[in-house]
């Protein structure tokens, strides 16, 4: 222990216990001062030291000192008044709070139980928020107001407001929170942070456990966070976990009036009574990238995702074993503007659309895969009035109880390009797909494989609906392909087997006089005179009057650990039996290798699409480097 003296004009040291020392030291310090306490110090604040915007137990910070906490904590004993601890008022970035607990700051009808910070924006590194109150107001532990600090390696836990449990961000706030945690805090809105107008950046942070509950005059709304009034926060690198409203919005995440973009985050076994699970959005933007929803539920809709009349951008991203007792366990989109690509709903279970639900909402789906979704209406996608355009996408094992395998449109008209139903399957109707009411589906270049139903294994129509079906593969579907009115099956092609061979394909698309024909029907006959041999076309799954694609491949320069390589990318139909797909490399084209190596395989509707990789970085080729797909015809 030390006593409590002034080392320098510009440096203190505060004793532990010391309480008066502590705010000597505060009213004397200037700009740029150092106030070291004890290590592993306690310091009991017992008495109210100002009521600037509500009582305050130390002295309002108006310099740009740094507290040094080396361990310590600074908490307001049980029996004092209550009281917050620290106040900032229009202090810069050279403020600083470092290695501190604060603890047990309570204001009854004010804001910030623990530090208020106004027009203020100092580093908060490695401090620990817990047990801080403001029942009546925003922030149980930080409030922010025109504030904008840095908090880094920081740990929020058991704080509790009336709204943004742990911290409130006003009026233009825009903090910087990184790699810190919040657990169990608690509020009506925002159990962990409420951002009202403002705009935070938080990265690499979890949010674990917090809860909104039932207001006085509102329902709960954010178990982990609440975007209100215009917020544009930013959420990187996050975990929302096992965050919950009970009877309320979003168990996650709440966004209102807001735009929020979320890269590589997980929202896992957050839960809302009514909807929203994961996140819940209304009148609102979503940019969502690289990030996964997994376990989580909601009492009806939207187990992972629940929007309403909001815009929402979904990239690369996992819908994994959400549920509801609802519509869209995955994903529900009511008269909203939805686009998803390059994403998968797999797993989920719901009523109405295991993966996916869309009710007034026209979607667009672009290289989305929906595997093993379950529901009682629509196993994969269920679609109410709705007019949404799928391309490039992938249904497989979803289960219906009742009707639509794959997909269910009601009062719809979906529109599918290169889109593939395989093994999926509804105890009613529509193994596939079922289109009821005045549906009217469009249906082109797409597959269905291997689905059964009690009626319609491919598709049902049932009521007034009407599908136009074009260029589409229906194999091994029980008990029939389709069932129900059509208006075009002429150009479809009925197979008793889905595996595709070069002699099944030149059946489909010789006439019986040119079967033999080597000329017309031979793998390197070129009877169009385009160029493209026949063999080239039915291993790229072309047709015989379609142009070969352009490019053939997509080569691009990729990186892997900080080299760069040649690659390239092509898509083949998926159920080919007899083509051997070889990547070739050569440096002079004259002599040529088979050292590439695969590094991503994946669906595209009937389509794989793979990606190879040269073993040698270009640094290390010493020439040019030439890559090439040769494809073999098996016997």
């Amino acid at each position: 222990m030390f006593p409590s003296w002034a080392v320098a004009s510009h440096s203190f040291r505060v004793a532990d216990g010391d309480v008066a020392a502590l705010i000597a030291a505060m009213e004397a310090a200037q700009d740029g001062d150092w106030i070291d306490l004890a290590p592993d110090g306690l310091y009991r604040v017992a008495e109210v030291h100002n009521v600037t915007n509500g009582a305050n137990g130390l002295p309002v910070v108006t310099r740009s000192i740094k507290i040094r906490g080396h361990g310590a904590t600074i908490v307001r004993e049980e029996d004092a008044p209550r009281f917050r601890l620290f106040y900032f008022q229009d202090v810069g970035e050279g403020s600083q709070l470092s290695d501190l607990t604060i603890r047990n700051g309570w204001v009854d009808d004010s804001d910030g139980g623990g530090i208020y910070l106004d027009q203020s924006h100092p580093g908060l590194s490695r401090i620990v928020m817990q047990g801080n109150r403001a029942p009546g107001g925003a922030g149980g532990a930080i409030h922010n107001r025109r504030s904008s600090p840095t908090v880094a390696d920081s740990v929020f836990v058991d704080n509790v407001a009336e709204s943004g449990g742990a911290m409130a961000n006003v009026d233009g706030s825009q903090p910087m929170v990184a790699t810190s945690l919040f657990l169990r805090n608690g509020s009506s809105l925002g159990g962990a942070m409420l951002n009202d107008g403002s705009g935070p950046h938080i990265s690499g942070c979890l949010f674990k456990e917090n809860r909104a509950w039932e207001g006085l005059d509102e329902e709960a709304r954010g178990g982990g966070m609440a975007n209100i009034n215009q917020s544009t926060p930013t959420i990187l690198d996050s975990r929302f976990e096992r965050n919950e409203v009970y009877w309320g919005w979003g168990g996650g995440l709440y966004h209102a009036e807001s735009s929020v973009v979320i890269a590589n985050t997980e929202f896992i076994q957050n839960e809302a009574e009514p909807m929203g699970g994961g996140i819940f959005s209304i009148d609102a933007s979503i940019m969502v990238a690289d990030s996964l929803w997994a376990n989580n539920w909601a009492m009806r809709h939207g187990g992972g995702m629940a929007t309403v009349r909001s815009d929402v951008v979904v990239t690369h991203s996992v819908f994994r074993q959400n549920s509801g007792n609802d519509s869209g366990a995955g994903l529900y989109s009511g008269a909203s503007r939805v686009t998803v690509a390059h994403s998968s709903f797999e797993d989920n279970t719901g009523d109405e659309g295991g993966g996916m639900a869309n009710i007034r909402t026209d979607a667009v789906l672009i290289q989305c895969s929906f595997i093993g979704n379950v529901a009682d209406e629509g196993g994969g996608l269920y679609n109410w009035r709705s007019q949404p355009t799928l391309t490039d996408c992938l249904f497989q094992s979803n289960l219906a109880h009742w009707d639509g395998g794959g997909i269910l449109n009601v009062d719809s008209h979906p529109v599918l390009n290169n889109v593939a139903f395989e093994a999926n399957s509804a105890i009613g109707r529509g193994g596939g797909m079922a289109d009821l009411g005045e549906s009217a589906a469009t249906v082109i270049d797409s597959f269905f494989g291997g689905n059964t139903a009690t009626t319609g294994g491919g598709i049902f129509g049932g009521g007034s609906s009407r599908a136009t079906v074009g260029r589409t593969v229906f194999c091994e579907n029980t008990p029939t392909p389709v069932a129900g009115p059509w208006e075009d099956l002429g150009t479809n092609s009925l197979n008793d087997t889905c595996q595709l061979t070069y002699g099944s394909w030149v059946r489909e698309h010789f006439g019986t006089e040119d079967w033999e024909d080597e000329t017309a029907s031979g793998p390197r006959a070129d009877p169009l005179g385009d160029g493209t041999p026949n063999i080239v076309k039915y291993a790229l799954g072309l047709g015989l009057g379609q142009a070969r694609p352009r490019p053939w491949v997509t080569p691009e320069v990729g990186q892997v650990a900080g080299e760069e390589y040649l690659t390239f990318t092509f898509s083949h139909p998926f159920r080919v039996a007899d083509i051997d797909y070889r990547i070739q490399l050569s440096t002079d084209l004259v002599n040529w290798s088979e050292e590439a190596v695969l590094v991503a395989s994946g669906r595209t509707g009937r389509m794989t699409t793979r990606t190879y990789r040269d073993l040698r970085p270009l640094s290390a080729a010493g020439t040019r480097t030439f890559m090439r797909l040769a494809v073999r015809l098996e016997e």
